[in-house]
């Protein structure tokens, strides 16, 4: 994958949470998927983001979100 496309992969992921599209979540997340060191699964993950949207209803800008190549 080029930046570009890394770029645009990231951003689908950031729609997905967005939408709270948890269907659509195995496309952006490996099933084997760990957070801070801990191995969730994509369903843990999936939990873990539910209760934090439940908790703390935002949403990620899109704009606010760049990249950057250090070649």
């Amino acid at each position: 994958m080029d930046l570009q496309e890394i770029a645009a992969f990231y951003r689908a992921y950031i729609d997905c949470l967005n939408r709270h599209d948890w269907d659509e979540l195995h496309l952006y997340v490996s099933s084997d998927v760990r957070h801070n060191g801990r191995s969730l699964g994509l369903r843990g993950y999936q939990g873990m983001l539910m209760e934090d949207t439940d908790r703390s209803p935002i949403s990620i800008s899109r704009s606010s979100i760049s990249f950057v190549s250090r070649r």
